[in-house]
């Protein structure tokens, strides 16, 4: 597949595309979630329209996820960047209605652009701030509702990002995406210990790396990662073991595992079970019933 490609979504695509589930946004979703997919990484766009009486997504930490967020056929064109989230917080869209979302994985933000990923906060930075020059590619994708057109957008995007980037270490950026992609492909939670002895740096220079160039630390990535398995599997079978998944995961124990769920979804993992037994029976439909995966 070349670059710049298209593909839509499945069920399965490979633990290079491990993306998050917000279970709580309130959106619609205007067409299938769809990969742009780039030389070194591929990012997720996604195209919503936020339901009426919301101004802003109730999101849960993703997988050290950066993205960026463009208006569609609205009045005036406007875009932002929000960085990496690291606990349940409400991020405001600053008045998009229509939305078009990319989505980087773990490390590619920094390494496409070279802006380190822990300069830019959750709440977001104006686009046109981080990239004075974008103005035609925030004007261009406002347009045109068209997945085609976005898609070349930001592909052209990206490369005028590569060829700006300044004060280059691409060494440092992949080695983050390394370490990234290797959490992601175990989805339990990797201590430092491992990631000394697997990469051959010491927990400190492993720390610094990972958080200029994914926007959290180690520690956090994982449990990210692992809340969002965590998330999946709840999904898939409403009835799977709680101990059995905290084990899998290599948490200490069950009350281990349903600390951080709680803290990064604010419900414990049997209250989310139930919010879902309810949104299949149609009970609760108000915060679940749009999520994006």
């Amino acid at each position: 597949m070349g670059k710049g490609a298209v593909m839509k979504m499945t069920g399965m695509m490979g633990e290079r595309n491990f993306f998050s589930q917000q279970p709580f946004w309130e959106v619609t979703k205007q067409r299938e979630n769809s990969l742009l997919c780039m030389e070194d990484f591929n990012l997720r766009l996604m195209r919503y329209n936020v339901n009426q009486g919301h101004s802003g997504l109730d999101c849960i930490p993703g997988v050290g996820q950066l993205g960026l967020v463009f208006s569609v056929k609205e009045k005036d064109a406007s875009a932002y960047v929000f960085g990496v989230l690291p606990e349940k917080k409400e991020i405001p869209l600053y008045g998009i209605e229509n939305v078009l979302m990319v989505q980087f994985i773990p490390g590619s933000f920094t390494w496409a652009t070279g802006i380190p990923a822990d300069e830019v906060p959750p709440e977001g930075f104006k686009l046109e701030d981080v990239f004075p020059w974008a103005l035609s590619t925030m004007e261009g994708i406002n347009a045109v509702d068209s997945e085609q057109e976005h898609s070349l957008l930001l592909r052209r995007f990206l490369d005028q990002c590569q060829a700006k980037k300044t004060g280059r270490r691409d060494s440092d950026e992949k080695m983050a995406a390394s370490i990234a992609g290797y959490m992601m492909q175990n989805r339990r939670a990797v201590r430092m210990k491992e990631l000394e002895d697997r990469y051959g740096y010491t927990a400190r220079t492993l720390q610094k790396l990972v958080l200029k160039n994914v926007g959290i630390t180690p520690k956090q990535l994982s449990l990210q990662i692992c809340l969002q398995s965590a998330i999946r599997q709840l999904s898939d079978n409403k009835e799977c073991s709680l101990t059995e998944m905290s084990h899998q995961m290599d948490f200490y124990d069950q009350s281990h595992f349903n600390r951080i769920f709680r803290k990064m979804t604010g419900l414990c993992p049997g209250e989310y079970i139930k919010r879902l037994e309810g949104r299949a029976a149609g009970e609760e439909p108000k915060q679940i019933k749009h999520a994006l995966s």
